[in-house]
């Protein structure tokens, strides 16, 4: 394995080094920054909370009167579909090796030509998917941050701030140098059709008002289970309005035993739209940093969320009303600080 991952490495640093003698990207003026009418916003990974963090600069685009198409990973590009007016290209990662699926897909992209193509990829590493999806897309204008081999496929490479800022805020940046208005609001609406599926679940809690909590999460960014359990006992103790739906991803039957065992309510959510239709009928989200947390936030809830310090900056929530509780492990986290974080945006 160690082997084939050094031939990995070399084969891209060669690849590379090939195109940095043929790739020269087109130098721009002010006029043509002035004739955008259309774009394609790039945002290829399968992390919930990276998807729901587009949504201000597809809504920015919209506002500044540009037809947007979006390119991202299938697996939560539905969840897109909730805004209005806009095209969504989506890219199967499970086929990647597939060299039929990626030439029709290849072919696909490039049927058109787009007068601007927006990197809202991860604003510190581009990935080499991402890099060659932007090579092959056919655009006058490329924008995003300077990075390691950015300044082959870009033609407008903003350096990067010198202070650490909510991701959000790297996009407002390149809306700046774009001359463009942007929204930093992270919203996301339902329809109603959709709503209204979930609203006869509340009559099984009587109508009292609901707490989503949400255990998992990746690695290392999870809180102990038995300290959220207590955490609960405290809430419903001191809190007689509320009641609670555990979300529990597919992966998690440890987590789902545990919860159950207990007698609390258990939902697994079968897509990103049955998440966002549970959380759509609670007032609170309980739980880590992760792709629920933001979509949870951007559907209106408070947040009260455990955070590592590493991340407590860059992807803190954008809702109205939360509470972020930071270490630098979530071990050292007690149901204490918790527990007031909950009763501070009451």
């Amino acid at each position: 394995m160690i082997i084939f991952k050094k031939i990995e490495r070399k084969g891209k640093k060669f690849i590379f080094k090939v195109l940095q003698f043929i790739l020269k990207p087109e130098s721009l003026s002010q006029q043509r920054l002035k004739r955008i009418k259309n774009v394609i916003i790039v945002r290829i990974d399968e992390r919930l909370g990276n998807v729901v963090l587009i949504t201000p600069v597809i809504k920015s685009f919209l506002k500044n009167n540009i037809n947007v198409t979006v390119i991202a990973a299938s697996k939560f590009s539905q969840l897109l579909q909730t805004i209005k007016n806009i095209e969504i290209i989506e890219f199967n990662k499970k086929k990647f090796f597939n060299p039929l699926y990626l030439i029709k897909f290849i072919f696909y992209i490039r049927r058109k030509k787009y007068d601007l193509l927006f990197d809202a990829s991860n604003p510190n590493d581009m990935s080499t998917l991402t890099f060659f999806m932007i090579l092959f897309l056919r655009a006058d204008i490329k924008i995003g941050f300077l990075r390691k081999n950015s300044e082959l496929i870009l033609n407008i490479c903003v350096p990067l701030p010198e202070k650490e800022i909510h991701i959000t805020d790297y996009y407002k940046i390149l809306f700046k140098k774009l001359r463009l208005k942007y929204l930093s609001e992270v919203k996301i609406s339902l329809p109603q059709d959709i709503k209204k599926r979930y609203i006869n679940l509340r009559k099984e809690f009587k109508n009292r008002e609901l707490v989503a909590v949400h255990p998992g999460g990746r690695g290392n960014k999870q809180w102990q289970v038995s300290k959220l359990l207590k955490l609960l006992e405290l809430i419903k103790r001191d809190y007689k309005k509320y009641n609670f739906i555990i979300i529990i991803g597919p992966l998690e039957k440890r987590l789902k035993d545990i919860f159950s065992r207990r007698g609390y309510k258990i939902v697994s959510p079968v897509d990103v739209i049955d998440l966002a239709s549970y959380f759509s009928i609670c007032k609170i989200f309980i739980g880590n940093d992760s792709g629920p947390m933001h979509l949870a936030s951007a559907l209106g809830l408070k947040i009260v969320a455990v955070f590592k310090d590493t991340a407590k900056i860059h992807f803190k929530p954008k809702a109205a009303k939360y509470r972020i509780i930071s270490a630098s492990h979530p071990s050292f986290i007690s149901v204490k600080q918790v527990f007031n974080a909950f009763k501070a945006i009451q």
